[in-house]
């Protein structure tokens, strides 16, 4: 009887997390969170479209600035979608990755300059939670998918590279860039895909630069055509930084490692005109690391899961997981008590 009293409060603690999605340990919002409008023919599936962009799940973390109030309330956006093609007969499907940095209104970028290093070949040993937990809506920070010791080693690296005599911001980017190319350390080791980082890719941006291909607030006409706005503040601008396309089979393992592989992404912050500029919003080279993911939910599925109703829940490329796990603890609760 203890035994059958433990396996009921067991399994009644799995449905309670399945059915609560917006518990306080939540770290990375989804398109719950920001509303992406739901296809009315498919009624689970998600289409956000932001400019000429669109795609079905997102992932949304803060970026961790610690005590500095001048880089406050910064976030990444990861968006996925994946598009079926067909060459001289032999379908393939194409995945598409996007990252957008959000910003709040009035962000002060006078005398700052910034990378971004997008770590896109990372080991299976980045994840959230131990092997039980299913990647779709796996959860955490770097330090919990690539332990603490890891995440120091990159920041200091990161801090470490000499970046004030560079005059073109890109030129700076691409020195970060190769440090990490040349240089793993050894608390990452099992995290990279080999000897030495892979697939790392810079991304600048600099307050001074006249340069179009710089990443911009997405406003006015660009704007027109969006339908939502996957941000942590919905005053917030979003930029999109970089846009990533991989071409795959129709396979579960990459469909998994496509739309729900966690993409670590190294923001640095350093001052225009050196470490010791008193002019710039900053003072000194800021560098954070955050852990990035699509999430597989949206109000259709967690209004779904709330009612107990789990049927069809699977319609996206992996949606409804959570139905499966809050139906499999219900069938089973139901053998324990019948």
């Amino acid at each position: 009887m203890p035994h059958q009293q433990s396996s009921i409060a067991l399994l009644a603690l799995v449905a309670a997390a399945a059915l609560t999605p917006h518990a306080a340990a939540q770290k990375i919002l989804s398109c719950a969170d920001v509303e992406c409008p739901i296809i009315p023919a498919g009624g689970r599936v998600a289409k956000c479209t932001v400019a000429d962009k669109t795609f079905e799940m997102v992932g949304i973390s803060q970026i961790d600035v610690g005590d500095n109030d001048n880089l406050a309330g910064l976030s990444w956006t990861k968006a996925v979608t994946a598009k079926d093609k067909e060459d001289n007969g032999k379908k393939t499907r194409e995945f598409e990755q996007l990252f957008y940095l959000g910003t709040p209104l009035g962000f002060r970028t006078d005398g700052m300059r910034a990378c971004a290093l997008f770590f896109n070949k990372v080991s299976d040993r980045v994840k959230f939670g131990n092997d039980t937990t299913p990647v779709e809506i796996g959860q955490g920070t770097c330090g919990d998918a690539m332990t603490s010791n890891c995440v120091n080693a990159i920041l200091e690296r990161a801090k470490s590279v000499d970046l004030s005599g560079f005059r073109d911001t890109d030129d700076a980017c691409e020195r970060l860039e190769k440090e990490f190319e040349d240089n793993l350390d050894a608390a990452c080791q099992s995290f990279a895909t080999g000897s030495k980082w892979v697939d790392v890719e810079a991304e600048g941006s600099d307050d001074d630069d006249d340069d179009d291909d710089a990443p911009q607030p997405i406003v006015g006409d660009r704007n027109s055509t969006s339908n939502c706005w996957p941000t942590s503040t919905k005053s917030n601008d979003l930029r999109l930084v970089y846009d990533r396309d991989e071409d795959g089979d129709f396979l579960a393992g990459t469909a998994n490692k496509n739309f729900f592989g966690i993409t670590p992404v190294l923001t640095v912050f350093f001052p225009r005109n050196g470490t010791n500029s008193t002019s710039s919003a900053i003072t000194s080279v800021e560098a954070q690391l955050t852990c990035v993911k699509a999430i597989d939910l949206n109000t259709a599925l967690r209004d779904s899961l709330s009612s107990g109703n789990d049927e069809s829940a699977a319609s996206g490329p992996n949606a409804g997981v959570l139905g499966i796990w809050a139906g499999l603890a219900a069938v089973v609760l139901a053998v324990i008590l019948g």
